[in-house]
């Protein structure tokens, strides 16, 4: 994921060598996305819960089950997503965020300039 982030942050113009640890969280949480996606292919969104029953004439012990749980892996889908949709619209990877940063340039060329600003735009 770093590698292919980076060139178009860097495109951007919008992001810093300050935004390393921003962009390095994106990644990880982008990764933690991932390998909770794959324990869900894997292992459902459910999993079964069973309890250790023993029989208590014979001794012997067996599995029973006792209904099923939710995959561990979804409440780290869940928590990655929301961290990645808060760190995708810092780093301006979002279309409001985009939006947000069009405007601020447009803003900024409407602004008068310092001189503008002291002399009331006339010249001395």
């Amino acid at each position: 994921m770093w590698t292919k982030l980076v060139p178009i942050l860097q495109a951007s113009g919008y992001v810093k060598q300050a935004d390393k640890g921003t962009i390095e969280a994106f990644c990880i949480n982008y990764q933690l996305l991932r390998k909770g996606y794959d324990s869900i292919k894997t292992d459902g969104v459910v999993t079964k819960v069973s309890k250790t029953v023993v029989n208590q004439r014979t001794g012997e012990t067996y599995e029973d089950n006792a209904g099923w749980k939710r995959n561990p892996a979804s409440q780290i889908i869940d928590s990655a997503t929301a961290k990645l949709n808060s760190l995708a619209h810092e780093l301006g990877l979002t279309p409001s965020a985009r939006a947000s940063l069009l405007q601020l340039s447009d803003d900024n060329d409407e602004e008068p300039n310092i001189k503008e600003m002291l002399n009331g735009g006339s010249e001395f």
